[in-house]
């Protein structure tokens, strides 16, 4: 082989080594692209994603403060509506409490009346009176706190014991010279009691009973 065939075969090679850096830088761009381009893809798809998931957190943070906002205003009417209720129960509790408290005054008047005169007219007007007590007590105690009705009702009941006792007691005076000793001292007695429980014990019951009611009211 001569020289001149022996550089051809040189420059071929040499031209065919430099097509083949050629080509692998060029696939070694190629490559980059496509690494470039999937990271980029890939990168773009999570910041869809989160972009779409943020819209959503968005999303359910208004439902939320719709939702908290109309339970706000259900709160705020309940409560006005309670308020409401509590106030008009409250006036009708302070009305019953007052027309209890008054039928009970007639009664410590008419027991007043009956230690006074001790006449049969006067005990027909007690039993009216506990009688008109009674209605008025019964349809109104249920406004009343049970403690407060639990005091005036034992109040009442202890009014009409000492009444009734005095009552019989003074039935019996008439008939004093038919009786025995014995019934005679439990006559005079009873009616003693009675002049004690008006004289001495009714005022503080009665004033113990006011404190109660004011401060029933006063709640």
């Amino acid at each position: 082989m001569d020289y001149e065939g022996l550089k051809l075969i040189v420059e071929e090679l040499t031209a065919a080594k430099l097509d083949l850096l050629m080509i692998n830088a060029l696939c070694f761009l190629i490559a980059l692209s496509l690494i470039y381009l999937f990271s980029r893809a890939k990168k773009s798809g999570e910041l869809r994603e989160i972009n779409n998931n943020f819209n959503k957190v968005l999303q359910q943070q208004s439902v939320l403060t719709t939702e908290t906002e109309n339970i706000k205003k259900s709160l705020e009417k309940d409560l006005v509506d309670y308020q409401i209720k509590l106030s008009a129960y409250h006036q009708k509790s302070i009305s019953a409490v007052c027309e209890i408290y008054e039928a009970i005054l007639s009664l410590r008047e008419a027991a007043k009346n009956l230690g006074f005169s001790k006449t049969d007219e006067d005990a027909r007007a007690f039993i009216r009176t506990i009688e008109h007590f009674r209605r008025i007590f019964d349809y109104q105690k249920i406004w009343i706190s049970n403690e407060l009705e639990c005091h005036i009702e034992n109040v009442a009941i202890d009014m009409e014991r000492k009444c009734q006792s005095f009552a019989a007691a003074n039935t019996r005076e008439k008939y004093i010279p038919n009786l025995s000793e014995s019934r005679i001292d439990q006559l005079i007695e009873d009616q003693e009691a009675f002049y004690d429980y008006l004289h001495k014990e009714v005022n503080a019951i009665f004033d113990e009973l006011a404190e109660k009611i004011s401060a029933s009211v006063a709640r």
